[in-house]
């Protein structure tokens, strides 16, 4: 995300306590360790201009070596996210199992390839308790600018894994902790950055990557939806922005479909960097993955917009393998004077992957070059490491993950720590070495661990152990309300306000609210199951399924639909073009 010299094992890897970080330390405001501006490339004056003549060429230079081994039977870090400094160094991201209930978290190390040194593993970013991502945080894509870390990630509210979103958080230091975009600025309930309006049905959007590049902020992401058809959509998509904005992800700005994927299921996620020699955009996916044929597929584009495949890399990598990332310079720049390196996950067991790392050198030709096509995958066996002797705080979480009582009623924090196997976390005992802060006082007072809530309202409790911390949300609701009760509607709220119908694109939009229970629990609804009706549209121009798939009649103009639920109800602006 040139391995010739990475040759760490797993006990360097995990329980080595070498903390890189010190070789590229400042203190920032918050006192941790930040970036050294020393060890910072700097951005070009200018960008180059492409020469659409010429086609990115891309070699693999060794048969790898594994940064990753699973530690026990369900062990992985997939979708490296992989940032190099002027000193060799590397900050990488990875997508690892969560804990009670959550599916994914993203971890942090800082390697040293030239002495195969790594710090230990923390959680930079985990779910956010009874909120937009509650149920994972996966597929990390970072870049660094403005003096922050912005770390993209997938989550969503289906337990199915389907109709994901995209998110962004953000952090002063790699490791954290992290803030997250909330839909008008950062920090506390986090909110999409891309909201995912296709079929329910669908995985959605997600699996973000981002570069900075003439002052713009590129955001891109899979899309994986339906036609009405049926036909299935696998696309990668751009959404741009202003990077100087430090609220860049209320400026972006929809630009269109890259390219699309060879195959709906073959092929997964790109990440996506720029290549200052060259003026050139370069993504990479793994396509055939989880199959003997995986291999590494490879689009460039000139404007950074539309993408078209160059390359095609099989030789010494391994089979099955998928999620890979491309390493880059820490604004999303590749400069080919630099090491370059490409990562991916591997293995033939579900949830067994090891992580795998390669040299790669990039350079400029004539034509694109396919001639590894039909080259040799390499059966590399996924080998599986002894669990460390001591067990580590990798990070901290509460059980439950949020919070919900009414005013004047007492409850306990419960405080745990896990390890690298992210399974069976521990209860912290010794109440004195936690420390709560940043919640507001005048809706709840704290004793230790002992939350009394004093006034309705939502405040968000940081726990610190071990240097580790989590954001606990605390809801608290007039005296006697009824908690249990999930299924009177309160409130109503769109995240999306307009639906935009592409006539040439023939893709499914579906309707979908969030619907607010009296209890305080909170889903989103769109089935005519849930009670949801829709009314007062142009049945000339569209028309509304029960469960609020649209129809065009093919036909320009615009229209509201009116959404009603548990007598509740709000109006949503469809927009065919």
């Amino acid at each position: 995300m040139r391995f010739f010299i990475l040759a760490f094992i797993v006990a360097a890897v995990l329980t080595v306590g070498v903390l890189l970080s010190s070789c590229k330390a400042k203190e920032s405001e918050n006192g941790k360790a930040g970036v050294d501006p020393a060890l910072l490339f700097d951005d070009p004056d200018t960008l180059v201009q492409p020469d659409p003549d010429k086609h990115l060429q891309v070699k693999i230079l060794d048969s790898g070596k594994d940064i990753f081994q699973p530690v026990n039977g369900y062990s992985y870090r997939y979708g490296p996210s992989m940032l190099t400094y002027k000193d060799g160094s590397m900050d990488a991201w990875f997508a690892t199992p969560g804990t009670h209930g959550e599916w994914d978290w993203l971890t942090y190390r800082h390697i040293d390839p030239a002495t195969g040194e790594s710090s230990d593993e923390v959680a930079a970013v985990q779910p956010t308790g009874d909120s937009w991502d509650r149920l994972s945080c996966c597929d990390p894509g970072a870049v660094y600018f403005g003096g922050y870390y912005y770390l993209g990630y997938t989550s969503t509210v289906d337990i199915g894994g389907v109709r994901n979103n995209v998110f962004i958080a953000r952090s002063r230091t790699p490791d954290g902790p992290y803030e997250k975009w909330n839909g008008s600025g950062w920090g506390g309930d986090p909110y999409p950055v891309i909201y995912y309006d296709g079929s329910a049905a669908e995985f959605g959007a997600g699996e973000p990557a981002m570069v900075t590049a003439g002052g713009k902020i590129y955001l891109y992401y899979t899309w994986k939806s339906v036609r009405p058809s049926g036909e299935k959509l696998n696309q990668l998509r751009v959404s741009v922005g202003d990077a100087a904005n430090e609220n860049w992800p209320a400026t972006l700005v929809y630009k269109g479909v890259c390219y699309d994927c060879d195959s709906p299921t073959g092929q997964d996620s790109a990440d996506v960097k720029y290549v200052e020699n060259y003026g050139k955009f370069l993504a990479v996916c793994t396509d055939k993955r989880f199959t003997d044929e995986s291999r590494l597929a490879f689009y460039e584009s000139d404007d950074g917009i539309t993408f078209t495949r160059i390359a095609v890399l099989r030789t010494d990598l391994a089979c099955k393998l998928h999620n890979c990332g491309i390493s880059s310079r820490p604004n999303g720049h590749i400069n080919t004077e630099d090491n370059i390196y490409v990562a991916y996950a591997y293995g033939s067991d579900w949830g067994v992957w090891a992580t795998r790392l390669h040299g790669i050198e990039i350079t400029l030709g004539s034509e694109p070059d396919f001639s590894d096509e039909n080259g040799k995958n390499a059966d590399y066996p996924v080998e599986i490491a002894a669990l460390p002797s001591n067990r580590r705080t990798v990070g901290v979480t509460s059980i439950p993950h949020a919070y919900r009582h009414t005013a004047g009623s007492e409850f306990n924090l419960g405080i745990y720590w896990t390890d690298i196997t992210y399974s069976n976390p521990i209860a912290v005992t010794d109440v004195s070495k936690i420390r709560l802060s940043g919640y507001d006082r005048s809706v709840i007072s704290v004793n230790g661990v002992t939350v009394k809530a004093l006034k309705p309202g939502t405040t968000f409790v940081t726990a610190e152990y071990d240097g580790r911390s989590i954001l606990i949300p605390v809801r608290v609701y007039p005296e006697g309300t009824a908690l249990d009760d999930d299924r009177t509607v309160t409130s109503l709220s769109a995240v999306q306000h307009e639906y935009r119908i592409d006539l040439s694109a023939r893709e499914s939009k579906q309707i979908r609210l969030r619907a607010d229970y009296a209890g305080g629990s909170w889903m989103e609804i769109y089935k005519k199951d849930d009670g949801v009706t829709y009314s007062g549209y142009d049945t000339a121009l569209i028309r509304v399924s029960p469960d609020g798939m649209i129809s065009s009649r093919k036909t320009a103009g615009e229209t509201e639909v009116t959404v009603s639920c548990g007598g509740q109800s709000i109006t949503v602006k469809v927009i065919c073009e």
